[in-house]
């Protein structure tokens, strides 16, 4: 079984980045297999958790999938930094952010009765 950087199993791993206790039920979930399958199956391989698995797993867990492929050693620093250039956008290009502002209570109101006169 393949071992994440600090020479935990999968299911340590996940329990790691939740914050809380990972059963080897959710594990199989994710992967779309019975329960009974980790221990029959997939404890046993030597390639467990192979890189479809942990995308799988991640995406299952709301987790970014080349985390885990780091963690578990198969994608490396440069890997890495290719994703984080070509994953965000051009350098050069800026962004603005819209400001949202709460509106007063006046401002409500007056909305308010815009949408819906008095009889």
């Amino acid at each position: 079984m393949r071992t994440d950087s600090r020479g935990n199993d999968i299911q340590v791993a996940l329990s790691d980045a939740l914050g809380r206790v990972v059963q080897k039920n959710e594990i199989t979930a994710a992967l779309g297999l019975p329960a009974a399958a980790y221990s029959r199956k997939l404890a046993v391989r030597a390639d467990f958790p192979n890189f479809e698995e942990l995308t799988a797993i991640a995406k299952h867990f709301e987790l970014v999938p080349a985390a885990l492929h780091y963690d578990f050693g198969l994608i490396d620093d440069e890997a890495i930094e290719f994703l984080r250039e070509h994953r965000s956008g051009h350098p050069t290009v800026t962004t603005r952010r819209k400001e949202v502002t709460k509106a007063s209570r006046r401002e409500r109101r007056l909305d308010t009765a815009k949408r819906k006169p008095p009889l």
